[in-house]
């Protein structure tokens, strides 16, 4: 009980300094919560991919769609 208690106020403490970490689900890189889009369908608020892979994914996509 103690440790989801104190996962809880980490996570809160985190939130309220604005010092979130995230990492990217294709480039794998810690980056801060401001290179995300916002996502409000996720608990933290930001999709999970960075903005640089979901331009270099769209890039890829136009690419191939010609």
């Amino acid at each position: 009980m103690r440790s989801i208690l104190y996962n809880v106020m980490y996570f809160l403490l985190k939130v309220m300094l604005g010092i979130i970490m995230k990492s990217c689900n294709i480039c794998k890189i810690s980056k801060s919560k401001i290179e995300f889009y916002k996502d409000n369908r996720n608990i933290d608020g930001v999709h999970s991919i960075c903005k640089y892979c979901m331009s270099m994914r769209s890039k890829k996509k136009r690419v191939k769609n010609k």
